[in-house]
């Protein structure tokens, strides 16, 4: 099943880390991020690192990281884009969570 997650903020990252694990531990599906809104806050965030090489794709909204003030450069595996990269990753997914 390809899985895609939408995270606009970043207060309940820690659950949508678990949930990642579960889905690619337990049963190998395909999950694909789109970090946008308070969400691209995670970015420097350690688990969130570790977690990248597990994502078959991670794209982060270029207006939010201008927005949130995110200069820092991204880890390796980590895209930049916007609406159009997200809406493509919805299109291609069996289901699309927003959290």
């Amino acid at each position: 099943m390809k899985w895609h997650m939408v995270i606009t903020d970043n207060a309940n990252f820690r659950c949508v880390i678990h949930i990642i694990q579960k889905l690619k531990q337990s049963k190998g599906d395909s999950v694909s991020v789109f970090l946008t809104g308070r969400g691209v806050l995670v970015i420097n965030d350690e688990e969130f690192h570790s977690l990248i090489k597990e994502l078959d794709r991670c794209v982060v909204c270029e207006f939010s990281l201008e927005k949130y003030g995110v200069k820092e450069d991204l880890p390796s595996g980590v895209d930049v884009g916007g609406q159009f990269q997200n809406a493509e990753l919805v299109s291609t997914s069996d289901t699309t969570v927003c959290l």
